[in-house]
């Protein structure tokens, strides 16, 4: 499954056991000559800290190097991936320069995160101050869906103050075990 040499714009392996496969997929799209995913779909796929490690060179090529505009992004479920490598990923999609593993001395321009529409991270370990001043930098998300109490130790509070500064059209938002006080009246 190395995907290398086509032009695919979405992959959905939702509900494949990606197990110890994310460094192969990372790097087969880190070398791809037309990296053109633009929405990808990895929900409950069983990936582990390591996987999502080795898959982010590959996205981050993608989407930092603009062969393709981020659109659609779910890999929800996948509760192994820590929250210190979900902030390096966050952090590199609005300052590459945060990652330091590019094969170029210095990183490519951040990528244009106004085509990014839909965003799933329900069951993963995503809350931050890294995910909330992520969100506030989109501007064209519909749909948002998260989920809260998964142990990150982040105030819940803080996504929907992200979400107030957030100039996005947002039309669904869908959030699981939230803690939010007085924001949500």
């Amino acid at each position: 499954m190395a995907l290398y040499n086509v032009t695919l714009r979405e992959v959905d392996l939702t509900g494949t056991d990606l197990q110890g496969a994310g460094a192969m997929l990372g790097k087969s799209w880190g070398i791809n000559p037309h990296p053109n995913i633009s929405r990808i779909a990895l929900n409950g796929c069983n990936l582990s800290n390591q996987d999502f490690r080795g898959l982010m060179p590959g996205l981050l090529r993608i989407w930092c190097g603009r062969t393709a505009f981020l659109e659609k992004f779910d890999l929800g479920n996948n509760p192994e991936v820590t929250v210190l490598s979900w902030n390096l990923f966050f952090d590199t999609l609005i300052d590459p320069s945060a990652f330091s593993l590019w094969p170029s001395p210095s990183p490519p321009p951040p990528p244009p995160l106004n085509y990014l529409q839909y965003l799933d991270v329900r069951g993963s370990n995503v809350l931050s101050s890294s995910f909330a001043t992520f969100i506030s930098q989109l501007t064209g998300l519909r749909c948002l869906c998260i989920e809260g109490g998964l142990g990150t130790g982040f105030h819940d509070d803080d996504v929907f103050r992200a979400l107030e500064y957030c100039s996005s059209p947002l039309e669904s938002f869908m959030g699981k075990n939230l803690k939010g006080g007085e924001v949500l009246s």
